[in-house]
This record gives structure tokens, C-alpha cells and sequence, in this order.
């Protein structure tokens, strides 16, 4: 029998509304899966929305993933996405768009 391994993760968000922008920000963190394993991965990212009108959203993002040494955290935009990272690199991802509510 394989023994589990647990980790110890965290997670804060906040927004922030003035007018027609909203401010959006998240921390994240994830240990290591055993002691000395050097894996732990921490993940912060920023958004930016400016609500044009009723519909109609412009916004943009800013996200980053920092691994430890042999941590290969990544973005992935589904479950078959083959995002394969090297160990230790930090991934970052920026984006602007607009976003129509119909």
C-alpha cells in the first residue's frame, strides 16, 4: 500500500470595487509534498476589469507561478492540456480582452 502524501496549501483572494473598475488579486501556496523534496509552488495573479456598460467588460491579467527546484507547476487550459514545464521554471501568463455578457 502506497502511503498518501500531504500537503499544506493556502489561498487568499480579494476584490476591490470603485466606480466602473474592479480590482482582483490572488495568493496561493502549495508545501512540500515531504520533507526535503523541494517541491512547493506559490502563485500570485492580478486582474484589472473596467465595465464599459451594461455588456460589455474590458480587462486584463497578470498571473505567475514560482516553483521550487523540482516543482513544475503550470497553466493549463483543460485537463488533456499538454502544458509540460521544466522543474524550477516559473510560468507566466498576461492577457488583455473584452468580455460581452448577452
Amino acid at each position: 500500500m502506497v502511503e498518501a502524501k500531504k500537503v499544506s496549501n493556502s489561498l487568499i483572494t480579494t476584490t476591490y470595487q470603485f466606480d466602473s473598475i474592479v480590482l482582483k488579486a490572488s495568493m496561493g501556496s502549495s508545501g512540500e509534498s515531504s520533507s526535503g523534496a523541494n517541491d512547493s509552488v506559490s502563485a500570485t495573479a492580478f486582474e484589472v476589469d473596467y465595465k464599459l456598460d451594461k455588456s460589455t467588460t474590458f480587462y486584463s491579467y497578470f498571473a505567475q507561478i514560482k516553483n521550487a527546484a523540482n516543482a513544475k507547476g503550470t497553466f493549463a487550459a483543460a485537463d488533456n492540456f499538454p502544458a509540460v514545464v521544466t522543474a524550477g521554471n516559473d510560468p507566466r501568463a498576461f492577457g488583455l480582452g473584452i468580455r460581452y455578457n448577452f
